[in-house]
């Protein structure tokens, strides 16, 4: 009995862990996402509520298993690509325009945007709290922004988004890749 009342506790404690973890991650969704249409030239769109709530749950519980296994420790270049894998999976956004037409692709690309904008921020802020890592992070974002900016990669990264196998781990490997970390 007393091993069923501990195993309860540790689940309720892990539950109560991921639904504040999902709380945060739907904070932070609320505050890049409008952000990062608007500067990608993104005009109308609307986005569910319901499904902004399933990218960033998923996200957490995501985010929990991997904590286990990596003593909690889960490295932000991961959580970055969890986010962007779901936001990708689930689409939240359900119609955008852009340049006056429908934009199908939204959430991909948005997807891949708010990696932009993320690494750019973590790498901003290493940089004013470690001044020797400045010119690392100008080159990761220089890197990113290379990427963001190339419309034939970006094209091809969607592309295979939407018609291959893309998961949570090809985001994680693309950022390793940028940031030349492992």
């Amino acid at each position: 009995m007393t091993s069923a009342v501990s195993r309860d506790a540790v689940i309720a404690h892990i539950d109560a862990s991921v639904e504040k973890r999902a709380a945060e991650i739907r904070l932070l969704a609320d505050a890049v996402i409008p952000m990062v249409l608007k500067s990608y030239g993104v005009g109308t769109s609307s986005s569910s509520n319901l499904a902004m709530n399933e990218a960033s749950y998923n996200c957490a519980k995501d985010l929990e298993k991997i904590a286990i296994y990596q003593k909690d420790r889960v490295n932000q270049l991961k959580t970055f690509g969890y986010f962007g894998f779901w936001i990708r999976k689930i689409k939240p956004i359900e119609q955008a325009t852009r340049h006056g037409a429908a934009f199908k692709e939204v959430n991909e690309y948005l997807s891949i945007w708010i990696l932009g904008a993320l690494v750019t921020r973590h790498y901003k802020l290493i940089a004013e709290k470690d001044p020797s890592r400045k010119e690392e992070a100008a080159t990761i974002i220089r890197t990113f922004d290379k990427l963001l900016n190339d419309q034939k990669r970006m094209d091809y990264l969607v592309h295979c988004m939407r018609s291959r196998t893309f998961g949570p781990h090809h985001y994680v490997i693309m950022l390793q890749q940028i940031a030349g970390t492992d």
